[in-house]
């Protein structure tokens, strides 16, 4: 609602004809020009991520600009029959108003509660915190890959990338073990990393799997988990009973993160 309609309605009540004593529409007029007030108001302050502004005393001042005009319907002098017709149009005119003005300031409740659910809501996903009582005032139906998890939490980007070093480990041991080369010097370096655990911290080019390992754990941690699980899907087959756990939290995460960018 637009503060120059407020003023044509304020101007309209006000013009009301009145051929007897006339209605006092102070009340109305103050009830009008407070609500232009709080609606620029409103408009003017900047959103914060993660909280709701409180609307109530708004949604207060247009219940009490509905009982107003109830009253004035009520109590008011009868119009004589030539300005009936237009008496009872503008105070329509007044109630339609108040009404929309009211749907109006439930819909700002609504969508600024949906926008902090969702603040909130990412922050527990990032932490991977509970989130199941954010859900509700999202006010739209979750897919299961993120509601199911509403109540443990979703496993965090910090986390995966907390114990991804010991199970990639494990998961070069095994594939080394498995095959350790057909060259002297792959044998060598390969019996020196099944030795000491050593394997390469920064990415290297190649399709070997300590390469593949060294690339899967430096895009997790750009937080690039597609890409992380993309590389580890081409390990060879021997590593890959090291990585089932760690996987199917890496999973859970895909697609509860894919699933919240579906639902906004």
């Amino acid at each position: 609602v637009q503060a120059t309609e407020l003023a044509a309605l304020k101007d309209q009540i006000a013009a009301l004809p009145a051929p007897q004593a006339a209605p006092d529409l102070t009340p109305i007029n103050e009830a009008v020009a407070d609500l232009t007030a709080r609606l620029a108001d409103l408009e003017s302050r900047p959103t914060t991520p993660g909280e709701a502004p409180d609307l109530s005393s708004l949604q207060s001042a247009v219940s009490l600009l509905q009982s107003d005009i109830a009253a004035l319907k009520a109590t008011g002098p009868a119009p004589s029959p030539e300005n009936s017709a237009a008496a009872d149009a503008l105070l329509k005119e007044a109630e339609a108003q108040a009404t929309a003005m009211k749907a109006e300031a439930e819909a700002l409740t609504r969508a600024a509660t949906a926008r902090a659910a969702l603040g909130r809501l990412q922050a527990a996903l990032d932490s991977g915190a509970p989130f199941a009582e954010h859900l509700p005032d999202l006010g739209l139906e979750v897919p299961a890959a993120l509601g199911d998890f509403a109540q443990s939490g979703l496993p965090s980007l910090s986390s995966l990338q907390t114990s991804f070093p010991d199970v990639a480990r494990a998961a070069l041991d095994a594939a080394l073990r498995s095959d350790m080369g057909d060259t002297w010097s792959e044998r060598a370096t390969n019996f020196i990393f099944t030795q000491t655990g050593a394997r390469s911290l920064t990415p290297q080019e190649g399709s070997d799997p300590n390469a593949i390992l060294s690339r899967a754990e430096a895009a997790l941690f750009n937080g690039d988990l597609d890409l992380t699980l993309t590389e580890l899907s081409t390990l060879p087959s021997a590593a890959q009973p090291a990585l089932t756990d760690w996987r199917a939290l890496a999973e859970q995460r895909q697609a509860g993160i894919k699933a919240l960018a579906y639902v906004v």
